[in-house]
């Protein structure tokens, strides 16, 4: 359940990224390089902006990620 304040698709988004790694990779940081990874590629997903656009902010503001998991979970669907 999300609450008043959180009931957007950037929060939601947020939220199954915490899920997803916690599945995929529960040794993971919280809001460490995997969860970033996984939730920039979740919002880039979703046609709100490019991609480009979102990773640009991510780099500016001085975020790290890594995209290994979601790129091994690609790899893995063909």
């Amino acid at each position: 359940h999300l609450n008043r304040v959180g009931q957007n698709i950037s929060v939601a988004l947020h939220e199954a990224a915490h899920a997803i790694v916690m599945v995929l990779s529960p040794r993971a940081e919280d809001h460490g390089p995997t969860f970033m990874g996984v939730y920039l590629n979740l919002l880039s997903n979703i046609g709100l902006c490019p991609p480009e656009t979102i990773y640009l902010s991510a780099r500016k503001a001085g975020l790290r990620w890594d995209d290994r998991l979601v790129s091994r979970r690609k790899k893995a669907r063909g």
